[in-house]
């Protein structure tokens, strides 16, 4: 698991320090511990999207959001969720106001790390005893043509994920498809083939060409529908949440 590994190199690195004088005279040594610091808790927060991605829970509009999401799903207690809310905030600090943090707090966390293996151990601990297998869709017809043009994991979002549908909606469907992508007549041919069998007209959007801003809509708003490969789908899921997020905070800091 990478964040023991980082863990791990945080403790040896910790033992180099004598004072709190000489690590901030030290840049090389502080630049390590707050690079590992930094990955520590990027590692807990992958763990966390992928949670969200494979049981398809909220997606958080803002980093700390993901610690109330784990903690009303059952993953976390609250102390643990405020815990893991507070490190996703000097997360966010490292990154975006590096000039901004004292030597002197940067030692303090790491002298912290075990709140990171607690709540790391608490998540894993709930894993075990809950199943994480993502909701199917139950239509063969739509998972057969699917399985025809490659698909591997479809959703539908706009009016009829949030209930919102009218008797003429378009259906709106997000397609992640196999290394390749399709070409513009298998993308035509997708979406007719999706028309007949849902019998209205869909509008059709290939995540692996979408733009970050509608591919987050999708993944956050979205409702799965079908998935035959849950790894590749936590991984661009926490892909998108992760870029989305960053941008957001960076547009947020300007």
């Amino acid at each position: 698991m990478l964040l023991k590994n980082y863990i791990r190199i945080l403790r040896s690195l910790e033992e180099k320090i004598v004072s709190v004088d000489e690590f901030a005279e030290d840049f090389i040594l502080r630049g390590a511990v707050e690079r590992y610091l930094h990955l520590a808790v990027e590692a807990l927060i992958d763990i966390g999207f992928r949670i969200c991605s494979l049981l398809d829970l909220e997606k958080p509009e803002r980093y700390r959001d993901l610690a109330r999401i784990l903690k009303e799903a059952g993953f976390l207690s609250k102390d643990s969720a405020d815990l893991l809310e507070l490190w996703i905030g000097f997360r966010n600090i490292m990154v975006h106001a590096y000039a901004r943090i004292k030597p002197s707090k940067v030692l303090e966390a790491l002298k912290s790390t075990k709140d990171l293996e607690r709540i790391a151990s608490e998540i894993r601990r709930n894993i075990d005893e809950k199943n994480l297998d993502p909701p199917q869709i139950k239509d063969n017809a739509i998972v057969e043509v699917f399985r025809n043009f490659r698909v591997v994991f479809a959703y539908i979002f706009g009016s009829y994920a949030t209930g919102r549908a009218k008797n003429r909606s378009d259906l709106d469907i997000a397609v992640y498809v196999e290394e390749g992508g399709l070409s513009w007549k298998e993308h035509v041919s997708l979406m007719h083939s999706l028309e007949d069998v849902v019998g209205r007209r869909v509008d059709l959007v290939i995540l692996n060409e979408a733009p970050l801003l509608l591919a987050y809509e999708i993944v956050s708003k979205g409702r799965l529908i079908y998935s035959r490969d849950d790894e590749l789908r936590a991984e661009f899921e926490t892909k998108v949440l992760r870029e989305y997020l960053d941008i957001k905070l960076k547009i947020k800091n300007v």
